[in-house]
């Protein structure tokens, strides 16, 4: 018996339809290895550097 589990590392969730992994405000692309959505928070969140 095979049990699936679609949630990933730090609350992401893995939509098995659209390949993407969602975290909580936007969808990141594994391919790519980005971000395909905006952040929600924009520059409001500083800067790191």
């Amino acid at each position: 018996e095979e049990i699936e589990n679609n949630i990933r590392f730090q609350g992401q969730y893995f939509d098995e339809e659209s390949g993407l992994h969602y975290n909580r405000h936007r969808y990141y692309n594994p391919d790519t290895g980005q971000f395909i959505s905006q952040d929600p928070i924009g520059l409001l969140g500083g800067s790191f550097f």
